[in-house]
């Protein structure tokens, strides 16, 4: 069986004047610290145990590092329940979840990020746009 998680992402429209005006060095830069904010506590989360980025987490690293809120567990579990899931699946799907968790400064994985105006992906700062699909 091959297990394979689809990523589906709400990307906003974007109106003509902010394509066509000239780029916003504020907004790249804005970017560019979260994400570096995101990497480094990666790195602490990781330090000394050998493991370099989320995606090479085990079901050990997975259960300690991977806390998730209620509303978000609920919706893991009738993912479970409903689609044909293997246990890499569902610790593939939190591994995902982690770093964009991160990216939204949040302990734990969340079906909405906090404060919702961050750039990360809108319905999905954990586990709501997680399309699963097994082949």
């Amino acid at each position: 069986m091959l297990d394979r998680i689809d990523l589906f992402v709400d990307v906003p429209r974007v109106e003509y004047e902010k394509l066509t005006g000239p780029p916003s060095a504020a907004g790249s830069e804005d970017v560019r610290q979260r994400v570096e904010t995101a990497r480094e506590v990666q790195r602490a989360r990781f330090d000394g145990s050998g493991i370099v980025a989320n995606g090479e987490m085990g079901p050990v690293e997975v259960w300690n590092d991977c806390q998730v809120e209620e509303a978000a567990r609920s919706l893991l579990q009738m993912a479970m329940i409903q689609l044909p899931l293997s246990a890499r699946s569902f610790h593939r799907v939190l591994e995902v979840a982690r770093p964009v968790a991160d990216l939204a400064g949040s302990e734990q994985i969340m079906t909405e990020p906090p404060g919702r105006g961050a750039p990360v992906p809108t319905t999905y700062a954990g586990v709501s746009a997680c399309g699963f699909r097994s082949d």
